[in-house]
């Protein structure tokens, strides 16, 4: 008898827990997508309870596609280098050089407003891998050999070596400056033609964010092979290096090509179909540019002068 009561005044305590965030909830048999009513659903959204179909779900943030459009911050942290966490700067340094590997899941972060971090962390990130790669091969007083060694070509002065150096920096520095312009303007143009005022930062971001990508490729050749190679390297050490250098120049952009779509799709709400325009005419334009930008070095700068 006295336990009825008590049963009855707490009929909550029967109901079953809802299903946590993390796991996907089918949507029930004959649910039709909300954005899409001539399609079934086959997803819950745990955030607003909606049903989509397999287009407009996202199952990296676990989200459907309205609630993407109406709050995409919501669906992933900040980006490590603005993180209000107690962080010190070497960590957030790295942990958002990680964040590249995870190109979709950290696409909505972009969606925060303010370019200035991304823009700092650019210079951090992608310049001093610029500078690498424009001392090593273009310096024409330096030869830099395998096995870390640098030897002088010629006879050279001091202020002939600094002018040399910094030549050489300055014309790789224009060279990804125009990779980057590439990239930059088409892809911001675009966002800003299809994606709301409020998401259009998303786009310059990630560029600046992701930058480093792309310049790792040529910082990774020349220093690899100045610090690896042998004074006179055998086919084998050779092949394995060029076979390295491949396989980072395809998996770079490919992961720049994914970070721009997962950000127009995630950050700025774009369509399946927009998202691949605003990302492949800017990606069609890099392919097609660079290595046009390596003939204009080679035309700016003088020959390689004979070692004596």
């Amino acid at each position: 008898m006295s336990d009825a009561p008590e049963r009855e005044s707490s009929p909550q305590a029967q109901e079953p827990p809802s299903p946590p965030e993390d796991l996907e909830q089918p949507a029930p048999q004959g649910a039709v997508c909300g954005e899409h009513p001539e399609r079934q659903a086959y997803f819950t959204c745990p955030r607003c309870g909606g049903y989509a179909c397999v287009f407009c779900w996202h199952p990296s943030v676990r989200r459907c596609h309205a609630c993407i459009r109406r709050d995409p911050t919501e669906a992933a942290p900040p980006i490590p280098w603005e993180s209000e966490e107690a962080l010190g700067g070497f960590e957030r340094y790295w942990r958002t050089l990680a964040t590249a590997l995870r190109p979709i899941k950290s696409a909505p972060a972009f969606a925060r407003r303010g370019v200035g971090p991304a823009l700092r962390f650019m210079l951090l990130s992608a310049l001093p891998l610029v500078v690498v790669s424009g001392i090593i091969p273009h310096t024409r007083t330096l030869l830099f050999s395998g096995q870390m060694q640098v030897q002088l070509i010629g006879q050279p002065s001091v202020l002939e070596i600094v002018l040399d150096v910094l030549r050489a920096i300055a014309v790789e520095v224009g060279s990804h400056g125009v990779e980057l312009a590439c990239l930059y303007l088409p892809f911001t143009s675009l966002i800003r033609a299809y994606a709301p005022p409020e998401k259009r930062h998303a786009a310059a971001k990630v560029v600046l964010y992701r930058l480093w990508l792309m310049v790792l490729i040529s910082g990774v050749a020349h220093v690899g092979s100045w610090a690896l190679l042998p004074p006179e390297p055998g086919p084998l050490v050779t092949g394995v290096l060029q076979d390295a250098f491949l396989i980072l120049s395809a998996l770079m952009p490919a992961l720049m090509f994914i970070s721009m779509g997962g950000v127009a799709r995630l950050a700025c709400g774009l369509s399946l179909g927009m998202t691949l325009l605003v990302v492949l005419v800017p990606m069609v334009l890099w392919t097609v540019v660079l290595p046009l930008t390596g003939v204009a070095v080679e035309v700016i700068l003088p020959p390689v002068p004979q070692l004596e």
